[in-house]
């Protein structure tokens, strides 16, 4: 009895668009669940109740919920199942979206290792390989990236889940360009911008345009790096997406400093950081402030230092090391254009 009215309340939390019910359904789920001593059904409402922390943004009670689950799981069963990989996933996912990269690669790399033996959930490999790219980007391992984005694309192709083989070639886009392949880097992106348009994906389509900007500015080709970086802040501001705007803006101000426009590369720099306010321990944050200092230092505005300091510090905060090396190198080359060093 309890069994089956635990089960109908999983559904019954399925379909509610209300949190707060939501969330006292898969309570009360839980709790029939625990009374009647089946750890298969009291892993699936853990994972539910993991999914509803996931979708509120509460990311530490997520981890735990799905922790919970993956231990309820192995208890009955030493196997490595589909579904245990697909938790450790999720635990992973948590790590990722709270700057945990390096916690977030092991639970990749254990999902990918422990293979996925059912056919339930045949795109899982696919998605994992694609994590471990993004995660080996965020810790500058861009080769290994290329070769996680690489195997993705190829396992999507295999399952013709073209979406996911876009997804794939949109993270290869950034791992290229970020080990100065730009002109690989745009065909990746063209490649990925022609399938979501093909899948009526238009964010697709504009983040792809996006990665070919970004690209486009490292070959010195300014005027269609515009063209396209207009088109995704466009698409970005309508669309009410503030994270991704500020990327887009971040890039925006490398494209006018290029131009000599530093005014206009500084208001851009101010606007993104506006965006941010409410995520200023990012990645996006402190790549906005590098970018800000780097405009004053060619300013010659004593600001310049604090910021850029202010964006190495965040850096090192967030095991973003490779995106210190960046900076300075950017720095330097810059110093060196201006005759800032050796004068």
């Amino acid at each position: 009895m309890n069994r089956r009215k635990s089960i109908r309340m999983l559904r019954k939390a399925r379909l509610s668009r209300v949190p707060e019910e939501r969330l006292q359904i898969l309570q009360q789920a839980l709790h029939l669940a625990r009374r009647g001593g089946d750890d298969k059904l009291i892993s699936q409402v853990y994972e539910a109740l993991g999914d509803f922390f996931y979708d509120q943004a509460r990311r530490s009670e997520a981890e735990d919920a799905y922790r919970d689950a993956m231990f309820r799981l192995s208890e009955r069963s030493g196997r490595v199942t589909y579904v245990r990989t697909r938790l450790v996933l999720k635990v992973g996912h948590c790590l990722y979206d709270r700057g945990d990269f390096v916690g977030a690669l092991r639970h990749y790399q254990e999902a990918y290792e422990a293979g996925t033996p059912s056919r339930k959930d045949h795109g899982l490999p696919g998605q994992i390989s694609r994590n471990l790219g993004n995660t080996c980007c965020r810790l500058g391992l861009f080769s290994q990236a290329v070769n996680h984005y690489r195997e993705s694309k190829r396992v999507s192709l295999r399952e013709a889940n073209m979406v996911a083989v876009a997804h794939a070639e949109l993270g290869l886009s950034y791992a290229l360009r970020s080990l100065r392949a730009a002109e690989e880097a745009i065909s990746s992106a063209k490649e990925a911008e022609r399938i979501y348009e093909a899948e009526g994906d238009q964010l697709g389509v504009l983040s792809a345009r996006h990665n070919r900007a970004v690209a486009a500015i490292d070959l010195g080709r300014l005027e269609e790096a515009k063209a396209w970086l207009d088109d995704a802040l466009d698409y970005y501001r309508e669309h009410g997406l503030p994270e991704f705007q500020a990327a887009a803006l971040e890039e925006m101000a490398r494209l006018l400093q290029a131009e000599g426009k530093l005014h206009s590369a500084l208001d851009a720099c101010l606007e993104g950081l506006s965006l941010l306010e409410g995520h200023v321990a990012s990645v996006a944050f402190y790549k906005l402030k590098a970018q800000l200092g780097l405009v004053e230092a060619v300013m010659e505005n004593p600001d310049s230092a604090v910021h850029l300091r202010e964006a190495a510090a965040g850096f090192a905060e967030l095991s973003q090391a490779h995106e210190v090396a960046r900076l300075l190198d950017r720095f330097l080359a810059q110093s060196f254009d201006n005759g800032g060093i050796g004068r």
